[in-house]
């Protein structure tokens, strides 16, 4: 796995333990599992074909969608920008190389 990809891992660890953390009461249309097991499955196409899937990724962090309104709300708005721009690099790189 290339160094990039192995800082986005880093980082999708981490958006999973501040996930796990968090209150999702007041975000609509997301749910905490189904927040985990998106991460989760990101982290793991990473790791199996340092890649990952493009639209589960533009879902989960486009821009207001519940993800960011989740970290906004729990204090950890800005590791969640940090992880979006990584995952857009990634989206780029992949975009680029199809």
């Amino acid at each position: 796995m290339n160094n990039a990809n192995q800082i986005l891992v880093a980082k999708l660890d981490a958006a999973c333990r501040l996930a796990e953390k968090s209150d999702f009461g007041f975000a609509a249309g997301i749910t905490k599992e189904h927040t985990l097991v998106a991460l989760g499955n990101l982290r793991r196409q990473l790791m199996e074909k340092g890649s990952m899937d493009l639209m589960e990724a533009r879902m989960l962090f486009a821009p207001t969608a519940g993800l960011e309104e989740v970290a906004m709300q729990n204090g950890w708005g800005r590791q969640y920008l940090e992880l979006a721009q990584e995952v857009e690099r990634v989206l780029v790189r992949v975009k680029e190389h199809q």
